[in-house]
């Protein structure tokens, strides 16, 4: 039996200006009434069952809000197997080599860079909180943490775009040391900052279809192998999470006994072909400590 855990880390310094995911900004770190949070629900299913993940993921938000010793006790919690892949997304300007080196002491086994772009002023634009030096420098904190797994973020067609800039971009992440990178089209979200007020200067919907192409082609050239619409990586190093939903339709035909679980707002659990909400507010229900860090919706 497979399971791919999913534990949602909803905190940030700012939210992008693309972003209409569940977060809650302004914030330095994760409170730990959240994490005692998580830790109650993981607790359900230990001894009688536990979750023992081959997969464990930490998204966002921004999961490298968490100090290293918050997220040893999740992955303690979770029991992942051995060998697991153990995966936490990070911004640049939110890590340093000694926080890099507790996530690798804690588990973490693959970090996850939202480059997003090389250029400062596009950087600003989306409202991200990093300067392209920063990500050069949390690459190199990573390799120098450990970290031989490390994935690069690149957003696509964004506003006045251009191959120069993604060109840019994948050099910024392959000089990193980067054996994964994920490149995906921005898209406006009408719950977004952006979808309140579009910004200047955005491709056509063909001009971004060529960008995507492009893309493809300069990272296949760049040695990596697309294996997902959005996912390319040297080879033996694509994300093992990002494989789950495949594993499970390959795995239920035979023996539906594939699992993937997500804590987290607005995320799922599913067992064979059975889905379970779990929703923020009912933790916030059972543990009101946890009522003060939250921004209610």
């Amino acid at each position: 039996m497979s399971l791919g855990l999913y534990l949602h880390i909803p905190y940030c310094f700012s939210k992008c200006r693309y972003c209409d995911f569940y977060s809650h900004p302004g914030e330095r770190g994760v409170p730990d009434a959240y994490v005692e949070a998580l830790l109650r629900e993981l607790s359900r299913f230990a001894p009688e069952a536990p979750l023992q993940p081959d997969t464990l993921y930490f998204g966002g938000g921004t999961p490298s809000l968490l100090r290293p010793e918050q997220a040893k006790r999740l992955i303690d919690a979770a029991r992942p197997m051995p060998g697991a892949e153990i995966t936490l997304e990070a911004n640049p300007e939110t890590v340093t080599e000694e926080s890099l080196a507790g996530f690798r002491e804690a588990g973490v086994n693959r970090i996850s860079f939202g480059v997003q772009s090389a250029r400062d002023t596009q950087l600003r634009t989306l409202g991200r909180p990093h300067t392209a030096k920063q990500a050069r420098a949390a690459f190199a904190a990573a390799r120098r943490a450990g970290f031989a797994n490390i994935s690069g973020d690149i957003m696509l067609a964004l506003p006045h775009y251009t191959q120069a800039e993604f060109d840019e971009t994948l050099e910024l992440i392959e000089e990193g040391g980067a054996t994964h990178i994920s490149a995906y089209l921005l898209k406006i979200e009408p719950d977004s900052a952006f979808g309140r007020t579009p910004p200047e200067g955005l491709p056509t919907s063909d001009e971004a279809a060529d960008f995507y192409l492009y893309a493809v082609e300069q990272l296949e050239h760049h040695g990596y192998r697309q294996y997902e619409i959005s996912n390319f990586a040297r080879p033996g190093y694509e994300g093992k999470h990002n494989l789950m939903p495949e594993r499970i339709q390959h795995d239920e035909a035979e023996q539906r006994k594939e699992r993937v679980v997500e804590y987290g707002k607005d995320l799922f659990a599913c067992r064979g072909f059975d889905f379970v909400l779990f929703h923020v507010h009912n933790l916030l229900t059972k543990y009101p400590r946890c009522r003060s860090s939250w921004q209610q919706s």
